[in-house]
């Protein structure tokens, strides 16, 4: 009977090592899920933030573009104003030289006539004292 107990317990011992072998197998599973779950999570995750990334530097690039036209594009237009901008003081100094020479020349005109008409009237005044 002890033998037959003894059998007994050592039976019941490797059911029990069983059963914790089989606990801890499904666990092992578990944890293997688990593990393999959070790896491609992350990985999904991180595919998702690097295709986010290509989007950022791609819609930076686009913007970039963009700014680089615009700017372009401003340089361009600032150009022709200071063209039309040089052409017009030009212009204006053309016509403020143009009116500066009608003016001394109207002056010089006037002076001329003045001197004339100073001759005139001393030739006048010498005309009649000589008479």
């Amino acid at each position: 009977t002890i033998l037959r107990e003894k059998e007994k317990l050592v039976q019941q011992r490797k059911e029990e090592r069983a059963m914790v072998r089989e606990e801890l197998n499904k666990i092992r599973a578990i944890e293997k899920g688990v593990l393999e779950g959070l790896i491609s999570s992350f990985h999904n995750e991180s595919q998702g933030l690097i295709d986010k990334q290509k989007k950022a530097v791609e819609y930076a690039s686009a913007a970039s573009d963009s700014l680089k036209t615009m700017l372009n594009s401003w340089h361009n237009h600032t150009a022709m104003v200071a063209q039309f901008d040089e052409v017009a003081r030009s212009k204006r100094e053309s016509a403020f030289a143009r009116e500066r020479a009608t003016r001394r020349e109207l002056f010089e005109a006037e002076v001329r006539k003045l001197v004339e008409n100073a001759k005139n009237s001393l030739s006048n005044e010498e005309k009649e004292k000589a008479e």
